[in-house]
């Protein structure tokens, strides 16, 4: 194990310790850190508890040090626990948290190189490709991979190819193959009777899964669709038979995946729910459920928003004089009556402020710290969420932003609260209180 070192005493001295939570610098003290090749690697400092703006404990904390010479990144993790301490706060950092807050579940393997496991460990627990240094995972392959999953709420009596993913009834044997069912048969789930089978090239196994994972999601929501169509007739007039049963079938992708390179055999059959692994909280304010999907939780997180800005008004940007000088300046623009319409409609709207703006409004109101970054968060999972509700691919949005982005509503909800409380006082109807506290 490498031992505590200070880098404030690395080279005579020279070098200088820098920390960021969320993009926004931190003067810290007292830096030690440590590492090992059986620990995650670990930070140690002192942080003035009179820091102005406040920090978000939930933002990515990266410790550097710098002396006019390249980088020496020393931890990039999150804070786990911070203790004040007079006129400061001790605060104890790791990286690699999720390592330990999750674990994967059963997971068979035959030929599969380590690389190919470590990778998708790190990658289920949330870590991206440019956060990841993995020996040997550039060096891996590339081949054709098979990929079967099981799939719910569907029944075949022979394959069924959909958007290049096949459909084949689970127990129905194929000449010198098992029966598609045949690698999961250890595995506890609910009771399903079809498989899908999607082909996919990678070099790296995980990727492959995902890629065929989301072809099957894809193939599965156009079946979807066909049996949501309630028409007595199909787009070309032939009648069709109808059952209300059908209608609220959901055929649905089960977690499990069976993972088999063509070339090199590797394989992996593997339980894909998340574990999570953590300690009884007995009074928490949770604004948004971790058990729903990125675009889920993204859309929680602007409604309490929305929420929370209901009435809230915003100073005017155009003034009635500049709305006229903008009229008469677009008289001498050669527009078509269509496009004179359209501007009219966009001239009458163009004081109506944007939910962004009014959160903005609301928290200057309120005495809400917000740094930039933790702004641009908010609007990058907002624009996820517009992607997803308009039929286009949303960005990534990890776990970690998330769980930040949730902080950060907590803490809009939390100031308002204490204002509302404040007022209230004055008002001489109750004692302010800071609002509820988590045990």
């Amino acid at each position: 194990m490498t031992p505590w070192r200070d880098p404030l005493a690395l080279r005579s001295g020279l070098r200088q310790t820098r920390a960021e939570f969320g993009g926004e610098p931190r003067r810290v003290t007292h830096v030690r850190t440590t590492s090992a090749l059986n620990d995650r690697p670990r930070a140690s400092f002192m942080l003035p508890a009179s820091v102005d703006p406040p920090l978000d404990y939930l933002a990515e904390l990266h410790i550097s040090a710098d002396a006019g010479s390249p980088e020496q990144v020393m931890l990039t993790g999150f804070v786990d626990t911070a203790e004040p301490h007079g006129a400061d706060v001790q605060v104890e950092a790791l990286g690699a948290p999720e390592l330990g807050e999750r674990t994967i579940g059963s997971l068979t393997t035959s030929g599969a190189p380590a690389a190919d496991i470590v990778y998708m460990a790190a990658r289920e627990a949330g870590y991206t490709d440019d956060r990841l240094q993995i020996h040997g995972i550039d060096d891996l392959p590339t081949e054709v991979f098979e990929i079967l999953t099981p799939v719910a709420g569907l029944e075949l009596d022979e394959p069924l190819t959909i958007s290049g993913v096949t459909l084949v009834p689970a127990h129905q044997p194929a000449p010198g193959r098992p029966i598609p069912a045949a690698p999961f048969e250890h595995l506890t789930m609910e009771p399903y009777a079809c498989v899908a089978v999607a082909m996919e090239t990678a070099s790296r196994m995980f990727d492959a899964e995902q890629g065929a994972s989301a072809r099957i999601e894809l193939a599965l929501d156009g079946l979807l669709a066909s049996t949501l169509y309630g028409l007595s007739a199909k787009p070309d007039g032939t009648r069709i038979p109808f059952a209300r049963s059908v209608v609220r079938a959901r055929p649905r992708r089960l977690p499990a995946v069976c993972v088999y390179g063509l070339g090199s055999d590797r394989t992996w059959i593997r339980d894909t729910t998340a574990r999570e692994m953590a300690s009884i909280v007995h009074a928490e304010l949770l604004p948004a459920d971790e058990t729903q999907s990125p675009v889920q939780r993204g859309q929680a997180l602007w409604d309490s928003i929305e929420f929370l800005t209901a009435g809230i008004r915003v100073s005017a940007a155009f003034r009635k004089t500049d709305r006229r000088a903008i009229r008469a300046a677009l008289q001498t623009v050669s527009l078509t009556d269509q496009q004179r319409d359209r501007l009219d409609e966009v001239l009458q709207r163009l004081n109506e402020p944007s939910l962004a703006m009014k959160m903005r409004a609301r928290a200057a109101s309120d005495g809400v710290p917000l740094a930039a970054s933790e702004i641009r968060l908010l609007r990058d999972i907002r624009a996820a969420r517009n992607d997803a509700a308009h039929g286009r691919k949303p960005s990534a949005v990890s776990d970690h932003d998330l769980r930040w982005a949730v902080s950060i509503v907590a803490r809009l909800v939390m100031y308002r609260w204490y204002r509302s409380a404040i007022r209230r006082a004055y008002d001489g109807t109750q004692t302010p209180t800071a609002g509820p506290t988590a045990t």
